[in-house]
């Protein structure tokens, strides 16, 4: 008996995480594009036919869900950030915590029993603390999260720079 090798997260498919993270973005809303029905239905096909998961069939290999989990926050938080911020990196992350803190308590475990991602602000709010397995973050990890995003930083800034 052969152990499967594991394949370390660095090697994941460039965009297979992203790509998923739309996809299931698009499937909420109930309007997936012609892309996206193309690659699930490929995905099933490739699956059935050639032996493999779908999970291996979308690219996704290794600690996808950790980084899926990561590509939802990322995603969620580019759209619940203002891009006019005006790099005042603290007043932002402030204004997410209290967010994402209010939201916590008032209504998260609620629309999570609904089992679908509600619309609008709450929707944003949801997809960071399912990220964050339910949790409220703690102001220093919205500070960090920033950090790592160009969210954070002057549109002026952001548009210069490399990917």
């Amino acid at each position: 008996m052969t152990a499967t090798p594991t394949i370390p997260h660095a090697v994941l498919p460039a965009g297979a995480v992203e790509r998923l993270a739309s996809i299931l973005d698009e499937l909420e809303t109930g309007a997936p594009s012609r892309e996206t029905c193309d690659a699930l239905a490929n995905a099933v096909r490739k699956a059935e036919f050639d032996g493999v998961t779908i999970e291996a069939a979308l690219g996704l290999i290794g600690k996808w869900r950790g980084a899926l989990r990561a590509a939802e926050r990322r995603l969620a938080i580019e759209e619940a950030v203002p891009s006019n911020s005006n790099g005042n990196m603290r007043a932002t992350a402030w204004d997410l915590y209290q967010r994402l803190r209010r939201y916590a308590a008032a209504g998260y475990r609620a629309d999570r029993r609904k089992r679908i991602a509600p619309k609008g602000e709450r929707g944003l709010l949801f997809r960071i603390l399912q990220a964050n397995g339910g949790k409220s973050p703690a102001f220093s990890t919205v500070r960090e999260w920033l950090a790592n995003y160009p969210v954070s930083q002057p549109a002026t800034q952001r548009e210069f720079e490399s990917p």
